[in-house]
């Protein structure tokens, strides 16, 4: 009977430790016990600053799928989160250069989003303290107007490998849009700050890019840019290129730069192994043009080869017989 006693008292501490750790579990990612989202004002180099969450509108969509998963759709998502952010920066801007990107959408991974967005919340002041910071480095090299970085947890749908966890949009020279996974690597958002940092003050006084080559070496620029902030930081895209690799892309960009084919730029972004196009190609194109231009004009300050046309920068660097085909 003793043994039996026993066994019965160990298994209700393990049914007892189970249920405990099952509760702490759903406290973690229970709204009312979670932290409210901070709005954060700053100057850095006489600028203001504005960082502005979404942590709290994605958790009221996650609320209501929790509730009837048949209301997981874009009209929810539309209404809960999309509409309330074209909102607040309508407040600001009433029409963007650059819409807000597809991949700000529903997501079925509802639970994962869910834990992503509570931890988000819980790690906003070391969050904003990074982007502070960024801020900070980047107008102490580049002076530009006020911005606005709203920040939203990434959709778990979206393929992150070799992002660091860190994705964003700069929309126009005042409003940037930055999408994060909770396991984000602190370097990568300070690169990726100050990367779209330099796209939001390039489109103050370059506000219309209409060419694929105009959207390459505005990439390349902003990695420049980046990298002139964060010399240690390690990017893909910007490590040592096989130009080979290459090939394809370029003589697509030498036959097409001048035409709005977004397709094909898209293209470029993800890879085309069937074309030989590695992923990141458009990034990858821009910082080797960029880096020609810097290299054969050492002296030229950041807010000049910041304003200088696409065009001329590329026929200013070894790559000017791309200018070829237009």
């Amino acid at each position: 009977m003793r043994n039996y006693a026993f066994i019965l008292f160990v298994l209700l501490l393990v049914i007892l430790q189970t249920a405990c750790s099952q509760e702490e579990e759903n406290i973690t990612v229970h709204n009312g016990d979670l932290p409210p989202q901070k709005t954060e004002t700053f100057s850095a180099g006489g600028q203001n600053f504005t960082i502005i969450p979404f942590y709290e509108e994605t958790l009221e969509y996650i609320e209501v799928v929790e509730e009837n998963s048949l209301l997981n759709t874009l009209g929810t998502y539309r209404y809960t989160v999309k509409d309330p952010l074209l909102e607040r920066i309508s407040e600001q801007k009433m029409i963007l250069k650059m819409d807000i990107p597809p991949n700000v959408t529903i997501t079925h991974r509802i639970d994962e989003l869910k834990e992503q967005t509570a931890q988000l919340i819980r790690d906003q002041d070391k969050t904003n303290a990074a982007i502070q910071n960024a801020l900070d480095a980047s107008t102490g090299v580049l002076s530009g107007g006020d911005k606005t970085i709203y920040v939203l947890p990434v959709n778990p749908d979206l393929p992150m490998e070799g992002m660091g966890g860190v994705a964003a949009w700069t929309l126009d020279e005042d409003v940037i849009l930055l999408l994060l996974d909770p396991s984000f690597k602190v370097d990568r958002l300070s690169y990726t700050i100050a990367h779209e940092y330099h796209h939001a003050v390039s489109m103050e006084n370059n506000p219309i890019y209409d060419s694929l080559l105009d959207f390459v070496i505005f990439e390349g620029k902003g990695d420049a840019f980046a990298q002139n902030v964060y010399p240690d930081v390690e990017i893909p895209w910007t490590k040592e290129v096989n130009k080979e690799e290459l090939e394809v892309a370029f003589a697509q960009l030498q036959e097409s730069g001048m035409a709005e084919e977004m397709e094909l730029y898209q293209s470029w972004f993800f890879g085309d192994p069937s074309m030989s196009i590695p992923r990141w190609a458009n990034y990858m194109m821009g910082n080797l043009i960029v880096q020609s231009y810097l290299a054969d004009h050492p002296d030229v300050p950041v807010e000049e080869w910041t304003n200088l046309e696409a065009e001329e920068l590329v026929r200013e660097s070894e790559y000017e017989t791309l200018l070829a085909g237009s």
